[in-house]
């Protein structure tokens, strides 16, 4: 596991999800991780604070004792896209009965699977209310975790349209902040340098504390959502950043990209790395190499 010190920063997190839907346990590249998220469960949709069943527990398993093995630390992403469809997060927020359930739930999926922390992926909090619902359920979750020597982090979107709804209160007791600067739209693809240049801005400028700010970079492309694994067995070039009609980030954008989140930010958060390709133009090593792994 890699987790560097550059300048005055605080250690580096490179932060990978895996989802349950694809992609093989075996296949990541777990030393140059110092986290990974699993994802995902899903609040249930009636708000009682439930969690549902979780998809494929044996990978989940399987993952978590990879990943300890090599020291790294694992978690359950808890929420994901919905099309903002989010009754589940906004009806059992709003109650202390709803908030002290879903903690509950929470915790016993943590000692369940032997788990060293969760990430709240609520996309997205809208409004001044369920802002201050979203407040106080992160800070009972970040109370009860971390009491329990856990670690709790939230991802977010790229800018305001999306993330004024995360209150700037959850800086201060959140680990860190999993930043999703890609799926953006902009004559240069979904994700340009420029995307995560202004991303940073927006978080940095809240006053999100730069150790916690993780700049997400994309495996993926976008229109087609093919993976950069898919498209270099297309023949697409691993340091470009377009093929066809596709726009995707390739070796070159994710080297500079992870430069500029050592400098300004704690870190590089991947989704998702069932997208990487063993050897020479692994995206993971990419990052790992900027970070200086020997």
């Amino acid at each position: 596991m890699i987790l560097l010190s550059a300048g005055n920063s605080a250690a580096h997190y490179l932060v990978g999800y895996m989802p349950s839907w694809q992609g093989e346990a075996d296949a990541v590249q777990y030393a140059k991780l110092t986290h990974i998220n699993y994802a995902f469960v899903v609040p249930s949709p009636i708000g009682d604070g439930s969690l549902g069943a979780v998809e494929n527990p044996a990978k989940l398993k399987r993952i978590v004792e990879l990943a300890h093995a090599h020291g790294v630390k694992a978690g359950i992403a808890v929420g994901g896209w919905t099309d903002l469809k989010n009754s589940g997060f906004e009806i059992l927020s709003a109650s202390p009965v709803g908030r002290e359930t879903f903690a509950d739930a929470i915790l016993k999926f943590v000692a369940a699977y032997d788990l060293d922390g969760v990430d709240i992926d609520w996309e997205y909090p809208q409004g001044a209310v369920q802002s201050q619902h979203y407040d106080l359920m992160m800070h009972l979750l970040a109370d009860r975790l971390h009491a329990r020597g856990k670690i709790l982090s939230a991802a977010v979107a790229d800018g305001d349209e999306n993330g004024g709804g995360i209150p700037a209160e959850v800086f201060g007791y959140i680990d860190f902040v999993n930043i999703m600067a890609y799926d953006g739209e902009d004559e240069d693809g979904h994700s340009p340098y420029s995307l995560a240049e202004s991303s940073l801005d927006y978080w940095l400028g809240r006053g999100l504390p730069r150790a916690k700010a993780v700049l997400g970079v994309p495996f993926y492309a976008r229109p087609s959502w093919k993976t950069y694994k898919d498209l270099l067995a297309k023949g697409a070039d691993p340091h470009a950043d377009a093929f066809k009609d596709d726009s995707y980030n390739g070796m070159d954008t994710i080297a500079k990209k992870t430069h500029l989140a050592m400098e300004r930010g704690g870190g590089v958060m991947i989704w998702e790395l069932s997208g990487d390709v063993q050897g020479p133009y692994s995206l993971v090593s990419v990052i790992a190499k900027a970070f200086g792994e020997k």
